[in-house]
């Protein structure tokens, strides 16, 4: 018995020490990669938009993924999969792009947070019951701004991400996006999420 629990906790450590050593492993290569990529910049605003621009111009929609269940049981299983996933395939989805931002911007001591919630696209303007959407919002100067880096490289061109999903008023971002908590509208005095369905 006593064996038994000892091998036990031997390949359970083991397996620890392989996830911590994927985490640190990845935690290096976006510290270098984001190094890279705001060498030119000095202040926080100048981080900022150097990362976002970098992700939306060097990365696309992984239709692949968004089709595929497959697909998504495999790289699902954590935030750090996720990300690597984004980095080796050069495309991901809207979750893949959130996380990939928040931890470019902490490697560079910018403070980011990943936001899921609803959105409104389309003709019909329809919200679906469920959470479905993910995008960021990141401290410069004091000030909390808004983003979507989907929606940048989605309603954009090869190369030339659209501009207005990046440091949004809240009060434009609001006509299409819901987060899951109200706080993170940005607004004053948020909006209810029944408003929001019902707002054309």
């Amino acid at each position: 018995m006593k064996r038994i629990l000892f091998l036990y906790i031997l390949l359970m450590t083991c397996q620890n020490f392989g996830k911590t050593s994927e985490v640190n492993k990845l935690d290096h290569q976006v510290q270098a990669l984001t190094h890279r990529v705001t060498r030119h910049a000095t202040t926080s605003e100048e981080k900022a938009t150097a990362i976002f621009l970098w992700i939306t111009r060097n990365f696309s929609y992984d239709q692949e993924l968004y089709n595929s269940k497959t697909l998504q049981r495999e790289f699902y299983v954590s935030e750090e999969k996720v990300v690597q996933k984004v980095l080796d395939r050069k495309k991901g989805l809207c979750g893949g792009f959130a996380f990939l931002f928040q931890r470019m911007c902490y490697s560079v001591g910018l403070e980011a947070t990943v936001i899921h919630g609803y959105t409104k696209n389309g003709a019909t303007r329809r919200v679906k019951s469920q959470v479905h959407h993910t995008w960021n919002a990141v401290n410069i100067n004091g000030k909390w701004q808004l983003l979507d880096i989907t929606w940048a490289i989605s309603h954009g061109q090869r190369n030339r991400p659209n501009m207005y999903w990046y440091q949004t008023p809240p009060k434009s971002f609001i006509l299409s996006h819901y987060p899951e908590e109200p706080r993170w509208t940005l607004l004053r005095h948020p909006l209810s999420f029944e408003a929001f369905k019902n707002s054309r």
